[in-house]
């Protein structure tokens, strides 16, 4: 719920804080945008996706949600024991 997160992000802003012992800027900034794209529902559901990771350049173009869903999800794709085909090797 909204009160739950709002409350998990308090806790946590609060132990991460620069001003604290034990608190950086890196984790403070990272926390607080979290927070922002949970709160916003087309980030949120981009997350989800998976449409927010880096997406490669060059031959081996897929993005690396692909490649995740392909491993952990392989009957969503078509069998290949000897791995693509068209991928050029070595």
């Amino acid at each position: 719920t909204l009160e739950e997160l709002r409350a998990a992000y308090r806790a946590a802003s609060f132990r991460l804080h620069p001003d604290r012992d034990g608190g950086s800027t890196k984790d403070f900034a990272r926390a607080a945008t979290a927070y922002n794209c949970l709160l916003d529902e087309k980030c949120k559901n981009e997350f989800e996706k998976g449409d927010d990771l880096p997406v490669r350049q060059g031959v081996d173009s897929r993005s690396v949600a692909s490649d995740v869903e392909r491993r952990f999800f392989p009957e969503r794709f078509p069998y290949r024991p000897f791995g693509d085909p068209f991928k050029r090797g070595r």
